[in-house]
């Protein structure tokens, strides 16, 4: 069981992509993080699940849309499709990027295109694809998610990740928290949040007293609230003194 914090953005410059790898890296250079380096080519088609297609609002808006073909025989589980009347464009591209590794979560995937965009592709099985494109790779564009296993002090380095790059490097980065700690920065109401999720106790007590991984960034969470208190960050500004019990927007 886990806490999901989602993703969604491009850079401000796909040129100086460069510099916001390299941030990236600082970054988990300075809590102890590995980091991976990624680069992939796709040469495929990207589709579509029946269950974004199957959508009301979208029918009637687009009344000659095709209906889905039977599901074959015993199939189960999700399925994609190739639209006949409007086939998929060919995707011919190479990403690059990282991936950040948090001991007690999911890899952070920070992948571009080159666009900037964050991108998330994998291959589909062909049995899964209806109408599918024959000597052709499908893929689908996942969403970009990372879920926290049982540790608010990884909860919030990530969201501090997430922050330098939104304030650096991507400015429409979008993000949602299970839990709204990206919108409050309240550690004490994150850390309740865990619990009752199914965390461990015991682990989320123990983070929250030792503190070591906040101590390395630069945070104090004092009556509950977030404060960075230096500079250690790439990209991130001390608060003032008036504002060291504020939240951090």
């Amino acid at each position: 069981m886990g806490i999901c914090i989602y993703y969604q953005g491009s850079l401000n410059d796909p040129s100086r992509s460069g510099e916001a790898l390299q941030d990236i890296r600082s970054f988990c250079e300075s809590v102890g993080w590995p980091c991976k380096d990624f680069s992939e080519v796709y040469s495929g088609v990207a589709i579509s699940t029946q269950e974004e297609r199957d959508n009301p609002r979208k029918q009637e808006a687009d009344p000659d849309e095709e209906p889905w073909p039977e599901r074959p025989e015993g199939s189960y589980g999700p399925m994609f499709r190739i639209r006949r009347k409007r086939p998929p464009t060919l995707l011919e591209e190479t990403v690059s990027g990282v991936y950040a590794c948090p001991p007690n979560s999911e890899s952070v995937r920070l992948v571009f295109d080159k666009t900037g965009r964050l991108v998330n592709y994998l291959d589909i099985p062909t049995d899964c694809v209806l109408n599918a494109l024959p000597d052709t790779v499908h893929y689908f564009a996942f969403k970009h998610f990372v879920k926290i296993c049982g540790d608010p002090v990884e909860h919030v380095a990530v969201c501090l990740l997430l922050k330098m790059l939104r304030d650096k490097h991507m400015s429409d980065l979008k993000v949602s928290d299970d839990t709204n700690f990206w919108n409050t920065w309240d550690f004490e109401e994150l850390s309740s949040s865990h619990a009752q999720m199914g965390a461990l106790i015991g682990a989320v007590q123990k983070s929250f007293e030792s503190g070591a991984l906040l101590k390395a960034l630069g945070v104090d969470v004092g009556e509950g609230k977030l404060k960075l208190l230096d500079t250690k960050l790439p990209g991130m500004v001390r608060e003032k003194p008036k504002a060291a019990t504020a939240r951090v927007h």
